[in-house]
């Protein structure tokens, strides 16, 4: 069967409008690119904007690679071919950011019939009702894990592989990374079967890990079976271990009997807390970067002067907003603690520290001067209004809770971030012109007799042989001009019949202006 020729450019425009259809205001671009890497690696990979509402930006691409590289008529079946799918998107107005890639069903290593699967999601929300919110993921989540609506589904990271009539070999990995927890796992899985004999096997470990304090738990299963005629044996055992210091709990299972075994100390399971310092170190940027003050509103110019930034800003329109990477539960204005503000933001902690709320004090103080003629700053906090700006928080950092809960709560909600600072009192609009009664608008004229008279002046004449010349040239083009006839005709009338055209005109050619006298 052959290829359908392609249609026209309007039949191909009209298959393209079902997937884009046209709307006023919205406009799109593309821009496709083929390359290869290395010359292991052939890719392709689409940019598409749309602008209008909302402004969406989008990647998709398609890359294969194949170890070792094959020769040009070489039919050895190469090492491993990886075939990835990716699409990433960016919506500003959303406050989006979202990254996905998936092996095709060409993935292989190496034998063909030894397939991969797998995917990979980044999710980063920056505003609207999940902002804050992110997670990174390598083969999807703990099986136990409630995975939110919101985030992005991706297959295990994997392989099936039928290596013979008899055996067949299963593994799938995974790890996850999201704003309350750290997860990781996996398992591997054999099976033989050849007439009346089978045996399998299978293994596999989940693992939820906090990393300040480090510490980690693990669901660990092995199972083996086998089976020769009628007889058969079957044994397996269920962990679950923590750590550090290394301790657990297994339960053996045996084809006849089961019985459970500890081993570690009990009081393994109890994390050490960590200091300020190790948690500073950790998880917070310079201490010059902690706090910032931004200009959100009014905004005209920045000013370079003596080597130090000026802003000029439109008073009618001034906003400013503070933001603190450390949430806070008290906040105040003016110098020292201050007068306190109400903020309505929820209490917060530092698991890690093993400190709750109530021994928290996190304060964000802003304080407000002018300075007077004689350089004295003068506290000026009454001339603004404070809007508490609220935030979500990660629960791994922010919460109480020295051990993290695989589905517990992952932010804490409505924490207080920071303040958006306006006029206490809207500028002054500009004044209204006062109505002025019409009596002082009445009055009378005074006539000027005789302000502007007409000076008559004789009619020139020419006094040089000059003059008459040019004015006997000037008379023989009115009395006789062919392109004026020209012009006629081509309007329809007859020079000689329709236009009389006294010679004497050209003595309007050379009369001299006229003068005003003004007495």
């Amino acid at each position: 069967m052959g290829t359908a020729p392609p249609g026209d450019l309007a039949d191909e425009l009209g298959k393209i409008g079902q997937y884009l259809s046209p709307a006023v205001g919205e406009d799109f671009l593309a821009i496709g690119v083929k390359f290869s890497s290395f010359e292991m690696i052939e890719s392709f990979a689409l940019l598409t904007a749309s602008f209008g509402r909302p402004f969406q930006l989008d990647l998709l691409g398609f890359s294969t690679l194949i170890i070792p590289t094959p020769e040009e008529g070489d039919l050895t079946t190469p090492l491993a071919e990886a075939q990835l799918a990716l699409e990433a998107s960016f919506i500003p107005d959303e406050g989006f950011l979202g990254v996905q890639a998936q092996l095709t069903p060409a993935s292989y290593v190496l034998s063909k019939a030894c397939r991969l699967t797998g995917g990979f999601a980044f999710f980063a929300w920056f505003d609207g009702e999940h902002a804050g919110d992110f997670v990174v993921t390598l083969g999807g989540y703990h099986p136990k894990f409630a995975v939110p609506s919101h985030y992005p589904r991706a297959p295990r990271l994997g392989f099936n592989w039928q290596v013979d009539r008899c055996i067949f070999i299963k593994g799938e990995a995974y790890f996850a990374l999201c704003a309350h927890a750290l997860m990781a796992g996996g398992y591997l899985e054999a099976n033989y079967h050849s007439g009346s004999v089978q045996a399998s096997f299978k293994a596999g470990a989940d693992f939820l890990i906090a990393w300040k304090p480090y510490r980690y738990g693990a669901d660990i299963y092995v199972d083996l079976g086998a089976k020769v005629g009628w007889i058969s044996v079957d044994a397996g055992a269920d962990l679950h271990i923590w750590g550090p210091e290394f301790g657990g709990r297994a339960e053996i299972h045996l084809s006849i009997v089961s019985f459970k075994v500890s081993f570690g100390s009990a009081s393994s399971r109890q994390a050490k807390p960590i200091d300020w310092r190790a948690f500073k170190r950790s998880f917070l940027p310079a201490d010059d970067k902690i706090c910032s003050v931004n200009v959100t509103g009014g905004l005209i110019r920045k000013s370079e002067w003596n080597g130090k930034t000026y802003a000029v800003i439109n008073p009618k329109e001034l906003s400013l907003s503070t933001h603190a990477v450390i949430p806070s539960n008290h906040a105040y204005r003016g110098q020292g603690t201050g007068s306190p503000i109400n903020t309505g933001a929820t209490n917060i902690g530092i698991g890690s520290m093993a400190v709750g709320s109530d021994d928290l004090h996190s304060a964000h103080t802003i304080r407000i001067t002018r300075q007077d003629a004689n350089g004295n700053d003068l506290p000026v906090e009454g001339d603004f209004k404070f809007t508490p700006i609220h935030k979500n928080a990660p629960s791994g950092l922010w919460g109480e809770s020295l051990s993290p809960d695989l589905n517990g709560a992952r932010f804490i909600e409505n924490t207080l971030a920071g303040f958006q600072l306006t006029p206490a009192k809207p500028p002054k609009q500009p004044d209204e012109t006062l109505t002025i009664d019409k009596c002082h608008l009445q009055d009378a004229t005074t006539p000027a007799p005789r302000t502007y008279a007409w000076k008559t002046i004789p009619r020139y004449r020419p006094s040089s042989a000059g003059d008459s010349v040019r004015r006997s040239e000037v008379a023989g083009s009115v009395d006789a001009n062919s392109s004026r006839d020209n012009l006629l005709q081509a309007l329809g009338f007859d020079p000689t019949a329709d236009v009389n055209v006294d010679p004497s005109i050209a003595d309007a050619f050379t009369i001299a202006p006229q003068v005003m006298e003004v007495r």
